[in-house]
């Protein structure tokens, strides 16, 4: 099946989930998508990603971006307080 958006709240509050590759062909991640991650440590960004819905990584206080040459973090990265590589 392919994957076309990440829905509001998906993995909100999950304390596990470590590392995040968002696959090719995603374009949208919702609202409170990974909020709450505590141990969110890196997320790998697709090319295909267009936008970040609000807080979509919030309080994610161990979170770094991880993007592709040529292509800017989500833009809410740097509202969050996250950072980016």
């Amino acid at each position: 099946k392919n994957i076309f958006a990440i829905g509001d709240m998906a993995f909100e509050n999950n304390k596990t989930i470590k590392k995040v590759i968002i696959p090719e062909g995603v374009t949208s991640v919702g609202f409170r998508a990974f909020a709450n991650c505590p141990e969110l440590e890196i997320v790998l960004i697709p090319n295909s990603l267009k936008s970040t819905e609000n807080y979509a990584f919030y309080e994610c206080p161990k979170l770094r971006f991880s993007v592709p040459k040529k292509k800017k973090a989500p833009p809410l990265a740097e509202q969050e307080t996250v950072r980016t590589d």
